[in-house]
């Protein structure tokens, strides 16, 4: 997976440091702190001795209580691959680099990644609307535009109540 710099940096050392623990590319990236005690106390397990986490409860309270040790909002651990995923749409991937990170993430389909994990936040959807409406910079009108303009010609209340309807969700 691609990652910012100094994230890479950081997961490296990580891995060297596990590495220098006799742990093997099959063992879980984040041991278990048990496991981790028993490896800084001497103990020579074997590669694949190595417990994951057993529930993603475990997971996500390691990651919320990183997050407040740092200071910051609390975030479940989906937030990396929230971040991964916009890293990678922001390169403008064609459809087999799409469809090979969706793949890395664990989904059997493309569809799974950009329903889960394409989803810009408000802010952003916001920004991305202003680009598209400064982009048709009002030289073409879609059928929703003739539509709205029917409707309010022909039976202005209406219209009103329905724009007023949509305003609201």
């Amino acid at each position: 997976m691609p990652f910012i710099r100094e994230t890479q940096q950081v997961l490296e050392a990580w891995i060297i440091e596990l590495q220098s623990l006799r742990l093997a590319s099959s063992d879980a990236l984040f041991p278990r702190d048990v496991e981790l005690v028993r490896i800084e106390a001497g103990e020579h397990l074997s590669a694949g001795e190595f417990p994951v986490w057993q529930t993603s409860s475990q997971v996500r309270a390691i990651v919320r209580n990183a997050f407040e040790a740092a200071g910051l909002p609390r975030h479940s651990p989906h937030v990396f691959r929230h971040m991964v995923v916009w890293h990678i749409a922001s390169c403008r991937p064609d459809l087999d680099e799409a469809i090979a990170l969706s793949m890395n993430l664990g989904h059997g389909k493309l569809a799974t990644t950009l329903n889960s994990y394409a989803r810009p936040d408000e802010e952003t959807r916001g920004r991305l609307i202003a680009k598209l409406a400064a982009k048709s910079n009002g030289q073409h009108e879609s059928d929703m535009d003739a539509l709205i303009k029917i409707i309010l010609k022909e039976a202005p209340a209406k219209g009103a109540a329905i724009m007023i309807e949509l305003a609201r969700r």
